[in-house]
């Protein structure tokens, strides 16, 4: 077998089992199994394997490809030793669809979809500690409705509740005073109001902020959050994983791709990728440079401190947001200064 023949015809699970690697959570009715990951040590499992099309995606680290990619990072193998491994060890062994089909049921003992949690009630933002933690934040109670929910579910037997953000797909980014996960699996998040120009944020706060200062004419972009900068990692490493694969041919449709990433190593590295990937890509992160994200701007960066006529205290006065045209304006500026 080649590079080619093994990536095709061996199952990334069937690897994994033979390794001592069994999956932690099964979804999607087998298509999708999530695993700690077999490269570092972790407690939770964000190393999904998507049977669908036999690739693999760590969360924690970005990386993504086939099952040839991953036995050369897990045995520590060349190219030519991994070629050696599989030819040796599969010997035309290829799995069948029967041998896959039992290999799931064998697995089924595990957790399924639903083990750990579960999705109780979506309804419409009404809890006082969640309505009060989007005012801490600063965001507009309207934009606030228009795109969050407010879920309640159960977590290893005890029931939370917290904002939550939709997915492309079934699952839903959650957020509250105490707590930062997701829920039924993690994907991009698209926004389409018909424009041929869009702008892409990290973080759904980030986007929401944007929203609530520009509520008048936001609606004249589309948006894409990504939720985890994973996906852009994982982009430059195998565009063959579906949700990344996904996400770089919605891109591709756009004129003008406007990014707001985090200003700190991680949200560079993305904007930098970006820029090489797509020709159309302007970075708007230098309207915030002093701060770590859009939020952080808003919340933070659009108050200037005034003290009182007896100078006895400071007194917080918020600057008024400046238009989308104005905004590109400064940024124009900021590029030349470089």
């Amino acid at each position: 077998m080649d590079i080619a023949e093994i990536n095709e015809e061996i199952r990334i699970e069937d690897f994994l089992a033979s390794e001592g690697y069994q999956p932690d959570k099964i979804r999607k009715a087998g298509k999708e199994l999530w695993y700690c990951s077999p490269l570092r040590n972790e407690e939770t499992s964000s190393f999904k394997v998507d049977t669908s099309v036999n690739v693999w995606f760590d969360y924690g680290t970005g990386e993504g490809g086939r099952i040839f990619d991953l036995c050369k990072r897990l045995k520590n193998l060349s190219a030519k030793e991994a070629v050696y491994f599989f030819n040796r060890e599969y010997n035309g062994n290829i799995s069948t669809p029967q041998q896959r089909e039992k290999h799931l049921k064998e697995i089924e003992k595990y957790k399924d979809d639903n083990a750990g949690e579960i999705i109780k009630e979506i309804k419409p933002i009404g809890n006082p500690k969640l309505l009060e933690y989007l005012k801490e934040r600063k965001i507009d109670i309207e934009i606030a409705n228009r795109y969050l929910s407010e879920i309640h579910y159960m977590l290893n037997g005890k029931n939370y509740y917290a904002l939550g953000f939709k997915c492309d797909d079934a699952g839903y980014e959650l957020r509250s005073p105490i707590s930062k996960r997701n829920i039924n699996g993690k994907n991009i998040s698209t926004i389409n109001n018909g424009s041929n120009s869009v702008k892409v944020f990290e973080g759904f706060f980030d986007f929401l902020s944007y929203a609530t200062e520009h509520k008048t004419e936001y609606k004249n972009y589309d948006y894409i959050v990504l939720n985890t900068s994973a996906f852009v990692e994982g982009m430059l490493n195998d565009l063959a994983y579906k949700n990344v694969n996904q996400m770089y041919l919605k891109l591709l449709k756009y004129e003008r791709i406007d990014t707001y990433f985090d200003n700190d190593n991680t949200g560079k590295k993305i904007t930098n990728s970006f820029q090489e990937m797509f020709k159309g890509s302007n970075d708007f992160s230098l309207l915030y440079q002093q701060y770590n994200d859009y939020n952080e701007f808003a919340t933070k960066g659009r108050v200037e401190n005034l003290f009182s006529p007896d100078e006895s205290k400071i007194i917080p006065k918020y600057i008024e947001r400046s238009s989308l045209q104005e905004e590109q304006n400064e940024v124009n500026k900021l590029q030349q200064k470089r």
